[in-house]
C-alpha cells in the first residue's frame, strides 16, 4: 500500500512538473506577445509626438504669419508713414495730374474719330 500512494505521489508530482513546465512556455508566450505590444505602443507614441512637433510648428508659423500681416496693417504704420485721409490731403493731391486731362481729351477725339469712321462706313454701306 505505500508503494501505491509512493507512486500516485510520484504521478501527481510528474504532473504537477508537466503543468509547470507547460505553464512556463505560456508565460514565455504571453511576455514575447506583452513586449511586441509594448514596442508597438512605443513606436505609436513616437509617431504621436512627431505628429504634435509638427503641428506646433505649423501653429507658430500661423502665429507669426498673423503677427506679421498685423503689423503691416494701417493702424500699425508710424504716423509719418500713414496715408492722410481725403480731408487732411493737401489741395495739389486733389486736382487730377495735368497728364490726365490731356490724355481723356485724347480719348475723346479718338472716340470721335472712331464714331465717325463708322458712321460714314454705314453709310456707304446702305447706298
Amino acid at each position: 500500500m505505500q508503494e501505491e500512494e509512493e507512486e500516485e505521489v510520484e504521478e501527481v508530482a510528474e504532473e504537477a512538473a508537466a503543468t509547470a513546465k507547460m505553464s512556463e512556455a505560456d508565460l514565455r508566450q504571453i511576455i514575447e506577445k506583452s513586449n511586441e505590444a509594448a514596442t508597438e505602443a512605443l513606436s505609436a507614441a513616437q509617431v504621436a509626438l512627431w505628429a504634435e512637433v509638427i503641428a506646433t510648428m505649423g501653429t507658430l508659423a500661423g502665429v507669426l504669419a498673423s503677427w506679421v500681416g498685423w503689423k503691416m496693417d494701417d493702424s500699425q504704420l508710424p504716423e509719418e508713414l500713414q496715408v492722410p485721409s481725403g480731408d487732411s490731403l493737401p489741395p495739389e493731391l486733389k486736382q487730377p495730374p495735368p497728364e490726365a486731362a490731356r490724355m481723356i481729351s485724347s480719348a475723346r477725339e479718338a472716340a470721335a474719330v472712331l464714331a465717325a469712321a463708322s458712321a460714314a462706313q454705314g453709310a456707304a454701306g446702305s447706298q
